[in-house]
């Protein structure tokens, strides 16, 4: 239905090439050779060929003739794009594109901008996009800032998108706006941009796009922009606002689109299940002339009228179909079969009226007019329209031909059919005055109102009430001023809604009229509209308070208000009666959605599980809500560590709810969860998965460090370094986590030097990263196995500072600093840390060796003393391990070193006694001998 064409096309260029030819006449001394003459003559044609399109034929050959007989003029390239402008505007295409592309050969050209614009466009027509996006990227490339580069811009998105570049297109289109924010061709572009989206199924995108546009009441592509909405808003579900702007295009459209623009409308409506205005709507695009929509519309035509119950009509509809309509003949034929079925049964007494009607009578419009009053009394509105409408047909002249008008006009109200129900009411309205006019005039108003003409509706309303008041009817006043409020509502007009329903609301009849108190309703929406949320509360109770319809709408709105108005239990108690309310509308799911959101919130999950489970299981939740409950749904077990169930539920809503705002966050959390509960490599594929589906969404970096964890946790460790560097080598997403990961990518890959590099980038350029103490501590342990001691010093001592570090932390960088200073020769500082750290980690598995080597160092510095401590609290404390027969035979030789003889002669028997043919037996038995010489025990 919509229109496709080239933007910015031959007016625009007309306008580039209305001076093809600067030659030297135009400048120089009054003298003309030969050459100069017919270069002349050819711009004379062509200055005349806006007026005469074939003085540009008599220019081109003017020009053809002048490169033929001068090839070697200095005046070729001007002649050559004189030629190719000719063809331009002759429509030759091909021909304009081969001349335009020798001249922009040539350097210098003073024309050389408008010959690439020229030349792009010709591409564009002749359906060579490749080419006239090259054309155009070179022209921009070249000028940025020329007019013909923006022209060029708007060509170039045009060619992408007819030759199928539609995420590029969309690119362009972006880029353009930015770059020209204000020029009135910023249109051209966000048309394309929602052609392009709406074709990538972005709809919601593609209706941001053409807002502007849409809005633009002069631009020719404005009908085009409301209709591509319009069917974006279908492709949405979102009935009503399809609706909306179809029937604003409606009333801008030229005539030549109206019958499109009701075709379009009427599926809509079908859509939505409005059936009446639906079948409204197909018979305008019946009746139009030489419409291409007839086929279609009166398929369409039938199936609402049928939906409708109007199967009288729907037969007749359908037979036209079946008749004329090869294509849907059978489809017609089985719609007259459902037909024939929902016709069995007849009311009595107009079954007789039909049968005497078969016979020669003399009240034969009496008979008529009776049938169809027998129809109406019967409550069969569509028969009795269809009655009416045959009263009039057969007695035109009748006289209750005005009467019938009213009465069809009621029984199509009744259906809900409220454009033609205002048809026949305006009809009415143009009779001469009788008993029925005023009745008719209050139909006409009630169809405004119920067909959605709620500003008409309010006027209407408001004449009605000053006739009441002119007529001291306060009663028919009352009713008018409730109906003109509740048509401001409608409308949108919230103020002017409060003022006029406020005073009305006090009045105890609108709450005693059934018919008329969900204005009270509609007040309290209002004042919610406008961010009274304590007033609407108070309205909304009052409506309640005797509510016989529309219940759940109230509780839920109800609700909604609590929660505007920061009374959240309130607000839950509100939800929950909603949801409990069974008439089966989808505010009942919205308050279940509501209450469960709410709960959710309030860390209730027990609360809001169940509730989220109601909106699951109706087959009527509306796709916004069913989505989202499925969200909270996961997100409940996620928050319970239930990850493989949460990773079921995220991903089943991706898969229902794909439209969802919350659907990538979803795929998202589903790999999230799937790396929680330890099966790395499926979480990896979702990972990666999401990261190609929403390159732009806002979890795209975390979700590549997970995918990189993921990549190391299954052993693919070359892959996650390259996805670490990925990461570690974007200032827009290098992190502390992303080095950290990459330094241990690099470790798994045998690459030190590389993951030394990495911790060391980490440390400076993130020093307040909680990682900093894990990446010192690391990179402390490789320095150490690359001898550079003093260097690990450094680092592990700023761990040992960090009183907030993790134990496991303190205690290898503990033991790893005594190392260094063991290596570095440091006996003092090797003592003290190794003392620390066997005081601080007395079970750690280094605890012995750190015990030994803090007795060696002091044993070094004669501190025998604390030497005997340490050794002694290896041997007692570790009487299994490595070290043992070693801290013996030091601790003995301390003994003696301290004079404590006996002490030492006990701990060398003590060695003996374990190791008789140890390694060092002989120290020990030297120094036994030592001890006893010692104490004279010769």
């Amino acid at each position: 239905m919509i229109g496709y064409r080239f933007a910015c096309g031959l007016a625009l260029a007309v306008a580039v090439l209305a001076a093809p030819i600067a030659s030297a006449q135009d400048t120089a001394a009054p003298k003309v050779d030969a050459a100069g003459k017919i270069l002349l003559a050819a711009k004379a044609h062509y200055d005349m060929g806006r007026y005469d399109k074939a003085r540009y034929e008599m220019a081109a050959a003017a020009y053809a003739a002048f490169l033929k007989q001068y090839p070697n003029d200095k005046r070729v390239t001007a002649a050559r794009y004189g030629l190719g402008a000719c063809f331009y505007h002759l429509r030759q295409y091909e021909k304009a594109a081969a001349e335009m592309a020798l001249v922009v050969a040539v350097k210098g050209f003073e024309k050389h901008n408008d010959a690439m614009l020229v030349l792009c466009y010709c591409h564009l027509v002749l359906k060579d996009y490749a080419k006239a996006v090259t054309v155009s990227d070179k022209l921009i490339a070249e000028a940025p800032k020329s007019a013909q580069a923006l022209n060029a811009g708007t060509y170039r998105i045009q060619a992408l998108y007819f030759g199928g570049k539609l995420p590029e297109c969309v690119k362009a289109c972006e880029g353009f706006v930015e770059t020209f924010p204000t020029v009135p061709s910023r249109f051209i572009a966000r048309y394309f941009q929602g052609q392009s989206l709406r074709k990538l199924k972005r709809f919601s995108e593609a209706i941001t796009a053409l807002v502007d546009l849409v809005g633009q009441i002069n631009d020719p592509r404005r009908v085009d922009a409301m209709e591509l909405s319009a069917l974006c808003y279908r492709d949405l579900s979102q009935f009503g606002l399809a609706e909306s702007m179809y029937r604003k295009m409606l009333k801008v459209a030229p005539a030549g689109r109206q019958a499109g623009g009701h075709y379009g409308l009427a599926v809509v409506l079908y859509d939505a299940k409005k059936y009446a205005d639906a079948i409204a709507e197909c018979k305008i695009a019946i009746a139009a002339p030489k419409c291409p929509y007839i086929p279609a519309a009166r398929f369409r035509l039938g199936l609402a009228q049928f939906a409708d119950e109007k199967y009288s009509e729907a037969i007749k509809t359908f037979k036209l179909v079946q008749e004329g309509d090869a294509t849907r003949a059978a489809k017609a034929a089985y719609w007259l079969a459902r037909c024939d079925m929902a016709l069995e049964k007849h009311n009595v007494a107009r079954t007789a009226l039909l049968e005497l009607a078969k016979g020669k009578v003399d009240n034969a419009e009496q008979i008529a007019f009776d049938v169809a009053m027998c129809s109406l009394l019967a409550e069969k509105f569509g028969q009795a329209a269809a009655d009416f409408q045959a009263y009039r047909k057969a007695h035109s002249k009748g006289q209750h031909a005005v009467e019938t008008l009213y009465h069809e006009a009621f029984c199509l109200h009744k259906l809900a059919k409220y454009t033609e129900s205002q048809a026949l009411c305006e009809q009415v309205a143009k009779a001469p005055a009788c008993a029925i006019t005023p009745a008719a005039a209050e139909l006409s108003a009630e169809n405004l109102l119920l067909g959605g003409q709620y500003a008409a509706g309010e006027k209407a309303f408001a004449a009605l009430a000053e006739a009441a008041v002119a007529a001291k009817d306060g009663e028919r006043e009352f009713r008018f001023r409730v109906r003109q409020g509740q048509c401001a509502q409608l409308a949108g007009q919230h103020v002017n809604a409060v003022k006029l329903l406020t005073p009305l609301a006090a009045d105890k009849r609108l709450a005693a009229d059934e018919d008329l108190r969900e204005a009270i309703l509609q007040l309290g929406e209002s004042l919610l509209a406008i961010r009274q949320y304590g007033d609407a509360a108070v309205a909304i109770t009052k409506y309640l308070a005797g509510a016989k319809q529309y219940k759940a709408r109230a509780q839920c709105e109800l609700g909604i208000a609590y929660l505007r108005d920061e009374k959240p239990a309130e607000a839950g108690k509100a939800f929950a009666a909603g949801m409990a309310v069974q008439d089966g509308s989808t505010w009942v799911i919205r308050s279940a959605f509501m209450y469960g959101d709410l709960a959710y919130r309030q860390g209730q999950p027990a609360k809001a599980a169940p509730a989220l489970a109601k909106v699951l299981a109706s087959k009527d939740a509306p796709p916004e809500l069913a989505g989202g409950a499925a969200y909270l749904t996961a997100f409940i077990d996620y928050n319970a560590k239930k990850y493989t169930t949460a990773a079921q539920r995220f991903g089943q809503m991706v898969k229902d709810y794909p439209q969802h705002a919350s659907a990538p966050d979803a795929a998202f959390q589903q790999g999230c969860c799937t790396m929680l509960d330890g099966d790395h490599a499926a979480a990896l594929v979702l990972l990666q998965a999401y990261i190609k589906a929403h390159g732009a969404d806002d979890n795209v970096v975390r979700a590549k460090h997970m995918a990189a964890r993921c990549m190391a946790e299954t052993a693919q460790h070359a892959e996650a370094k390259a996805a670490y560097a990925a990461l570690a080598g974007d200032a827009k997403t290098v992190s502390d986590e992303a080095l950290y990961g990459l330094a241990w990518a690099q470790r798994e890959t045998k690459a030190p030097d590389e993951a030394i590099a990495t911790y060391r980038r980490l440390i400076k350029d993130f020093p307040e990263s909680k990682l900093l103490t894990s990446a010192r501590t690391e990179l402390g342990g490789m320095l150490y196995l690359k001898k550079d001691y003093a260097a690990a010093v450094v680092l592990l001592d700023a761990v040992l500072a960090d009183k907030t570090a993790d134990a496991a932390l303190l205690a290898a960088a503990g033991y790893q600093v005594g190392c260094c200073y063991e290596k570095l020769g440091d006996d003092v500082k090797t003592a003290s840390a190794m003392g620390a750290f066997a005081a601080a980690f007395p079970k750690h598995e280094n605890a012995p060796s750190a015990l030994y080597q803090a007795g060696v160092a002091q044993a070094k510095l004669q501190m025998y003393d604390k030497a005997i401590v340490h050794f002694t609290a290896l041997v007692a404390g570790f009487p299994r391990h490595d070290l043992l027969a070693n801290a013996q035979i030091k601790l003995g030789q301390v003994q003696n070193e301290s004079r404590q003889y006996d002490a030492a002669a006990k701990t060398f028997g003590a060695y003996l006694a374990k190791f008789p043919n140890g390694d060092w037996a002989y120290l020990a038995r030297f120094g036994m001998g030592w001890s006893l010489e010692s104490r004279k025990k010769y």
